[in-house]
């Protein structure tokens, strides 16, 4: 105890500027060289004549980690504090025998918050030092700057402080750490990379974010090779994809190319339907846990690049293993949206499907039906108005096109083409009030009629007309696409239900368009 209160009074003496004048030095160089060397064989205990690991009592450890605290105080390089922690003396164990820990480890491990403080508080000295030693101990440097970033991940004070000087230290070294995931690198180099940059990101995002960045290259490069590396596992790009939330802010070019290199990772590693794998088997929980990191990163980041990637991939299938947790993923995604960032996310589902010579019919009522209909559903409505003012005059284009002649691909075509543009017109009926679709000061049919408005019934007029022909149609005789056509007929029927309750009360109107055929005429309900 009374040594502990001398070293502590030292160090009090130090801070004061006191001590070195007392021992008549002006540099603590050499004394804090012989306290770091006078703990560190204190660690070592011989027996047999073999070094061998000392245990310390709890006195003993606090004495030498003042002493430490105070050689650190003396002289703030600290090279002789590294050089004991890249000692490699093997030590042996309790029966005599070698063990791969070696006197440098225990000394680390001994004192590991004193140590990363010191290293820390120096980064752009210490670490150039310490990486040095990466060709001849990768892992246990490895482990040191690991431990550095979880020091100053617990200790907030330092991490304002110290945080952004050690990251920028790490990332202009980034180069030198190539060795770990170039090609011939082992799994868990390429894990222990990945796991660093997920640290460094965590506490300063910037090179993320900015390609301005003086190291945001490399950073950059290895990441997209991660994500396309043929030789690790889905598993591991798993864990890639947990960084996706830092990269989906960078501008338009390299989202481009972290796009091409999902789309690349989707294609090597997703089956074209997720119903290939069986429930249960190691390829199924695989493929589950990648679509679960790619929900989670769409969530975090919002990011409209996502959005397509998952359609891309959910779309290829009618019902996705997964197509509850992907509603409920874009559920929150277009929630978590300020109303004016929830048009442009609408805009993706719609713009597949409107590029037909792109898509599949298949893909592109997919997309609209399982991704822009539920968004629909949950956006503010003024998200909603600005969608159908900016898409009302090409819908009523598509809606009120007659049916074509030229052959059963070409029907198809138009008949997904309507089908969809009447779930879409249900949809805006439903949500939006009678003085947003059906009044002279009405954005959206102003936008449908493209100039001045009269009545302001105009457009309510139109596709009452348009659906009612729909529903209506006289199949008898017909042998085409059959099904598809029930389904078109469907889909007019609900869209004139929605436009009436919104816009009619006499029930007349119900009467004549919803409930009411004639067979004479081939009109029918459905």
């Amino acid at each position: 105890v009374r040594l502990a209160l001398l070293v502590s009074g030292y160090k009090q003496l130090h801070t004061a500027g006191l001590l070195l004048p007392a021992l008549g030095t002006t540099s603590g160089k050499s004394l804090s060289s012989e306290l770091v060397s006078a703990v560190f064989k204190s660690m070592v205990t011989r027996r047999d004549g073999h070094p061998t690991a000392a245990p310390l009592p709890p006195s003993f450890h606090q004495l030498a980690g003042g002493i430490l605290e105070l050689a650190c105080q003396l002289d703030s390089q600290g090279r002789d504090l590294l050089d004991c922690v890249m000692n490699k003396t093997p030590l042996m164990t309790g029966g005599g025998k070698k063990s791969s820990t070696f006197q440098g480890m225990v000394f680390f491990t001994s004192f590991k918050a004193i140590i990363c403080h010191h290293l820390i508080s120096n980064s752009p000295e210490s670490v150039p030092v310490l990486l040095e030693q990466l060709h001849a101990e990768p892992v246990w440097v490895g482990s040191i700057l690991h431990g550095l970033l979880d020091h100053l991940a617990k200790d907030k004070v330092l991490r304002k402080k110290e945080g952004a000087a050690l990251c920028n230290t790490l990332l202009q070294s980034w180069p030198k750490l190539a060795p770990w995931w170039e090609a011939g690198a082992l799994q868990d180099s390429k894990s222990t990379a990945l796991t660093l940059l997920r640290k460094i990101l965590i506490i300063d995002s910037q090179v993320s974010r900015d390609p301005s960045h003086p190291t945001f290259q490399p950073v950059f490069t290895m990441y997209l090779d991660m994500l396309t590396d043929s030789k690790s596992t889905l598993p591991f790009k798993s864990q890639v994809m947990d960084l996706l939330p830092f990269f989906t802010v960078l501008p338009q070019t390299q989202l481009g190319q972290l796009k091409a290199r999902l789309d690349r990772m989707v294609a090597d590693n997703f089956p074209l339907k997720s119903s290939e794998f069986s429930a249960g088997s190691s390829k199924y929980n695989d493929y589950i846990g990648a679509v679960t990191k790619l929900l989670s990163a769409l969530e975090l980041s919002s990011s409209l690049m996502l959005l397509e990637l998952l359609i891309s991939v959910m779309c290829r299938e009618v019902r996705h293993v997964m197509e509850d947790e992907i509603q409920t993923s874009l559920s929150r995604f277009i929630k978590g949206m300020g109303a004016d960032r929830q048009k442009p996310a609408l805009d993706i589902p719609y713009g597949i499907f409107r590029r037909e010579g792109s898509f599949p019919n298949e893909i592109r009522r997919s997309a609209l039906e399982r991704v822009c209909l539920p968004m629909l559903r949950l956006v503010h409505p003024t998200a909603l108005t600005e969608f159908f003012t900016d898409h009302i005059k090409e819908i009523m284009d598509i809606i009120g096109a007659p049916q074509t002649k030229a052959g059963e691909a070409s029907l198809k075509t138009q008949l997904t083409n309507k089908l969809c543009c009447f779930e879409l017109v249900e949809t805006m009926y439903s949500r939006l009030p009678k003085e947003d679709v059906n009044y002279p000061t009405s954005r959206i049919v102003r936008a449908y009629k493209g100039g001045e408005v009269k009545a302001g019934n105009e457009m309510t007029t139109a596709i009452t007309k348009f659906g009612h022909a729909a529903k209506s149609e006289d199949l008898r005789g017909e042998t085409v696409l059959l099904d598809l056509r029930r389904e078109f007929h469907c889909a007019a029927y609900n869209a004139l239900i929605a436009i009436i309750s919104c816009t009619q009360t006499d029930m007349k109107f119900y009467t004549a368009f919803l409930f009411q055929e004639n067979t004479a005429k081939g009109q029918f309900l459905l």
